[in-house]
């Protein structure tokens, strides 16, 4: 029975690991705090390593913290699940997002 469980209890503890790291993204601005964030990102990504919503926190938390090149390549990730899953609102969203990261602009404003 445990095992039958165990799935959902991990997907339960990324989405909250995401959830927070979004938390922080949107809040914080400063780099020690931003780096443990993007390290519960990571963690989401470790358990959900498709989930775009998770990819995205990951860009966005690159971007943040001045990592433009891997933020870019995260987000395109994400885009990519996104196309595959035929998304189409979640796509112009997230490619907004892109094109800020590619311009310089705060995507968190």
């Amino acid at each position: 029975m445990k095992k039958d469980i165990m799935p959902f209890f991990k997907e339960a503890y990324s989405d909250d690991l995401n959830s927070i790291a979004w938390d922080f993204f949107e809040k914080a601005e400063d780099k020690t705090i931003l780096k443990k964030a993007l390290r519960w990102s990571e963690r989401s990504l470790e358990i959900s390593p498709n989930n775009h919503y998770f990819l995205d926190t990951y860009a966005n938390l690159f971007y943040k913290l001045g990592k433009k090149s891997k933020a870019i390549a995260t987000e395109k990730k994400a885009i990519k699940i996104l196309k595959e899953l035929n998304d189409v609102e979640k796509i112009a969203e997230y490619e907004q997002v892109l094109q800020k990261m590619k311009s310089g602009v705060k995507t968190w404003e």
